[in-house]
């Protein structure tokens, strides 16, 4: 009887280990092929976000853009990008990018609306020349002003700030210097739409 037992026990162990090798080799082989959608999905996504920011671009540079692109080859892939005008009044553009590589396919949408004066904590198109910001000054949310930025004494902005023109201390860069928590940017010119 033990002779069987063996016999029986020899069998059931091959058995379970052809069924183990045979999963194995299963599950690298889809892994490999997984490895290949995930790669193809990563280069359609890519392809649809670099059409995204291209018609960005072209809304930065002429606002009527509305031609968008159409079964271009970008990447080993293929790029079509649409402009809807979501509301003419208030210029909102809705930009869908699709890109396609080998199967694959991805869709990115982005909604542009122009700037609100509404955004801002301060605002100015002119400082007037006056106007000092000391270090007892707290801005808490984005900074902008068309003019110079003239700070005294460490004046701090939480938000992002920027200015058309440079920034001016009072004494000197050591003792006005601003603390810009959000970072600052100055040659940045703002026109805000106004509110209606």
């Amino acid at each position: 009887m033990a002779g069987k037992a063996t016999f029986i026990t020899i069998i059931g162990f091959t058995l379970l280990f052809m069924i183990a090798i045979k999963n194995f080799g299963k599950i690298s082989t889809e892994s490999v092929g997984n490895m290949v959608g995930y790669y193809s999905e990563m280069i359609a996504h890519n392809i649809a976000v670099s059409g995204a920011n291209l018609a960005s671009n072209q809304i930065f540079i002429d606002p009527t853009w509305d031609d968008g692109y159409s079964n271009e080859d970008f990447s080993d892939g293929k790029l079509d990008v649409e402009i809807q005008v979501v509301d003419v009044y208030k210029n909102i553009r809705k930009i869908v990018a699709t890109g396609s590589y080998h199967g694959m396919e991805s869709i990115v949408e982005v909604t542009l609306s122009p700037s609100k004066f509404s955004k801002f904590a301060y605002y100015s198109v002119s400082e007037g020349g006056t106007i000092w910001w000391t270090g007892n000054d707290t801005v808490w949310g984005p900074f902008h002003t068309q003019d110079y930025l003239r700070a005294a004494n460490h004046p701090v902005f939480f938000g992002k700030a920027s200015s058309l023109k440079s920034l001016v201390y009072k004494t000197s860069k050591t003792a006005d210097k601003p603390n810009f928590i959000g970072g600052y940017d100055p040659g940045v010119s703002v026109r805000c739409q106004q509110m209606q």
